[in-house]
């Protein structure tokens, strides 16, 4: 991060130390301002800068939410603990009525999304909303990362209900011994054996183990045959451009970044929602995948 020239209006008499991509500094007195991310006339003698930038200025209450979502990014945390705090903050931005309107608004615009559970709508919905703010506010490439967050948590919450919780009632009292040896089964073994959780980037990488060399002695290929024997539009979970493909996608190119240091913009926000709810998304195609009746 590059500082630049401080404007003569500012009589900076205390710079913090650099927190990623934000910087806040105290002032000799109190001065006035526009906040750049709430847009809101402030006048106060702590300011706050983005990649090193005087213009705009961030006030207090913005870059305090915005540290947040970065001491959360630069954390030692687990990725369920990570993106739990990511979201916890996301939440925060938003009122429940405000998501109610915009998860009847989403199901109302696709009515494949109507089918998510509520958790994962709700999710969709907390993302809409904070979206739809940035209409009055400029956002940064922190309240990019935590929106991406949010998408991907959607995705990961769907199919952990809609593929793997069904493959551990599938598995239920079956001796899944066998599997142990196999690199790549561990943590959907754990899930389905002891109860863990399990991450939208295990799934894929069990999804991607199981189908490269799928083995007929294997108990959990031979429950996976058996789940999808039951949904008939089922292959694209399975194939090599399907689910599998895409899940890593999400991860790689999405969920790491938002829940870690990269940055993150609004082009990479709007990808990742064509890619997690457009017409050719993974929710939609998930929903339709696992559906045992054709609508």
């Amino acid at each position: 991060m590059t500082e630049k020239s401080v404007p003569f209006r500012l009589d900076v008499v205390k710079h913090y130390p650099p927190q990623g991509s934000l910087r806040q500094y105290r002032l000799a007195k109190a001065t006035s301002f526009t906040c750049g991310r709430c847009r809101g006339d402030k006048t106060a003698k702590l300011v706050a800068t983005v990649d090193g930038a005087w213009e705009p200025l961030l006030c207090n209450g913005c870059y305090g939410w915005l540290l947040s979502v970065w001491k959360v990014k630069a954390s030692a945390l687990g990725e369920s603990a990570r993106d739990a705090e990511l979201t916890r903050l996301l939440r925060e931005q938003v009122t429940e009525p405000q998501v109610r309107r915009a998860g009847t608004r989403l199901g109302q615009d696709d009515a494949r999304l109507a089918r998510l559970s509520p958790e994962a709508m709700t999710m969709l919905a907390t993302v809409e909303v904070v979206v739809e703010a940035f209409k009055d506010r400029t956002p940064t490439d922190l309240d990019w990362s935590a929106a991406v967050v949010g998408l991907c948590k959607a995705v990961e919450l769907e199919v952990v209900r809609l593929f793997a919780v069904p493959l551990r009632q599938g598995t239920t009292g079956v001796d899944l011994s066998a599997d142990r040896s196999v690199q790549g089964f561990k943590h959907m073994l754990d899930f389905c054996t002891r109860g863990r959780e399990i991450t939208l980037g295990q799934v894929a990488y069990f999804l991607r183990v199981l189908t490269e060399a799928p083995r007929s002695d294997s108990p959990l290929v031979r429950a996976t045959r058996l789940l999808s024997a039951r949904w008939p539009r089922s292959d694209w979970l399975f194939a090599p451009s399907g689910l599998v493909d895409s899940l890593l996608t999400l991860t790689r190119e999405h969920r790491n970044p938002a829940a870690h240091t990269g940055v993150l913009s609004q082009a990479d926000y709007l990808l990742c929602l064509d890619r997690v709810r457009g017409t050719d998304g993974i929710l939609p195609r998930l929903l339709d995948a696992v559906d045992p009746v054709r609508r």
